[in-house]
């Protein structure tokens, strides 16, 4: 049985994978090789349609969400949990019984608005921080670019999150996350770590390897999207 990772192939890390994989171009390339390998495609609308009931093991972006529902071979990843930096600082806030401090994330993204994206990363934040008891939410006109919004979320015990999203036509992706807990502080800024002749097709601070997708997708099954659902009423319902 085959592995195939499908996602925005400018965001995985070939060279820090261990894995070894093969990136193709069509499903076509994928049925020509031999199986019990691990392969690496876009992640098309077409290409989802094309492997998602294929008899292999299949790990699409949550945000194709609905295409797996149901599916036992196909597993889901969410972006921001794979990022490296993110890893790093989810170890250092655990690190803490119950993490208390405030939390500052902000995402610039050359997508237009996209609700799931949002919900992703509510869901991934709640997992590390607790349960939202309060999520305020306002948004400026979704018709005039760039538009903005911004999240407030009370995680109760003396912990909150504000999240701030740039939906743009930039060509590259930014992300702040700055954490200010009773034992720690992080800061980082994808920006600060752009290399001095940098590859300009992609932000390198924000790529992750392969194997971290592996490592962290999760079966789809009732309790996942009844959570996602979840996330994504209290989004709407906080929308102002």
């Amino acid at each position: 049985m085959a592995k195939i990772v499908l996602g925005n192939v400018d965001k995985l890390d070939l060279r820090t994978t261990l894995e070894k994989v093969h990136v193709i171009e069509s499903v076509d390339e994928f049925i020509a090789h031999e199986e019990g390998k691990t392969y690496v495609l876009e992640d098309t609308d077409e290409h989802v349609q094309a492997v998602i009931n294929a008899e292999h093991e299949v790990y699409l972006p949550a945000g194709t969400l609905i295409a797996a529902h149901q599916r036992p071979n196909v597993k889901v990843y969410f972006d921001l949990e794979n990022y490296p930096f993110y890893q790093k600082a989810k170890e250092l806030i655990q690190k803490e019984t119950k993490p208390q401090g405030v939390l500052r994330f902000k995402r610039t993204t050359n997508r237009a608005l996209n609700q799931s994206l949002m919900t992703e990363d509510l869901y991934v934040l709640s997992e590390l921080l607790g349960e939202p008891i309060d999520v305020q939410v306002r948004q400026t006109n979704p018709s005039v670019l760039p538009v903005h919004v911004i999240i407030m979320i009370n995680f109760g015990g003396g912990t909150m999150a504000h999240l701030e999203y740039t939906f743009t036509q930039t060509d590259e992706e930014h992300i702040e996350f700055e954490w200010s807990g009773v034992k720690n502080i992080i800061d980082f800024d994808s920006d600060a770590l752009k290399p001095i002749q940098p590859d300009h097709s992609r932000n390198l601070a924000l790529v992750y390897p392969v194997d971290s997708i592996l490592q962290t997708a999760r079966e789809v099954n009732e309790e996942l999207i009844d959570q996602l659902n979840h996330f994504k009423s209290l989004i709407n319902g906080g929308a102002k």
